[in-house]
């Protein structure tokens, strides 16, 4: 019985590193094109993770400090609401007035219904007591860092894989070219010219 066995000698690092005379020098820039692919990949991947890490703690203290400036209050329909459509969508609106830190505060706010004088919602304020958006919870920056970080390594990825692609592709039609001359030569005249 035959065995056949694989030898992980002989790889692309032989190629890169090897001085065999039957290794093409084609052969040797494709190889040396894999290992820096993979050296990019490896030595840029611990600066994106870092990258991600200070977004996410930057953000984590962002979406904190907006926690702290941000407080709901009840406010109450002074009166009837309005129905407002664009574009964007549909949604209503109505004149309320509310009281933040001893001080009452009167202005139009949006509403989840069609508002009568006298009906009260909880309403997102500021510290000066205007109407603002609800905070951000502090697990977003979290999923914001991932997606960030995630974005940019597969950009990396992609800017690695096309680079490889068209070196293989000049390589490839290198390759061709030489063999095509080669075959040429060899229907022509024997693939050799004799010395005089």
């Amino acid at each position: 019985m035959d065995t056949f066995t694989i030898e992980a000698r002989r790889s692309w690092l032989i190629r890169v590193l090897g001085g065999s005379p039957l290794v093409r020098s084609a052969d040797r820039i494709e190889a040396w094109s894999y290992v820096m692919a993979a050296l990019i990949l490896a030595v840029a991947t611990p600066f994106i993770c870092a990258f991600g890490t200070s977004l996410q703690d930057s953000r984590a203290r962002t979406y904190a400090d907006e926690a702290m400036h941000r407080h709901l209050t009840t406010a109450t329909a002074i009166e009837e609401g309005n129905l407002v459509a664009d574009y964007n969508g549909v949604w209503y609106t109505v004149r309320a007035k509310w009281n933040r830190s001893g001080q009452d505060h009167l202005d139009v706010v949006e509403w989840p219904g069609l508002a009568k004088i006298g009906d009260e919602q909880r309403i997102w304020v500021d510290d000066s007591g205007q109407p603002a958006r609800p905070s951000t919870p502090p697990s977003r920056a979290t999923l914001d860092a991932w997606a960030l970080a995630l974005t940019g390594w597969v950009m990396l990825l992609s800017a690695v894989a096309g680079t490889q692609c068209a070196i293989r592709w000049w390589l490839d039609r290198s390759r061709l070219t030489r063999w095509e001359l080669e075959l040429q030569g060899l229907l022509e005249g024997g693939g050799r010219k004799e010395s005089q």
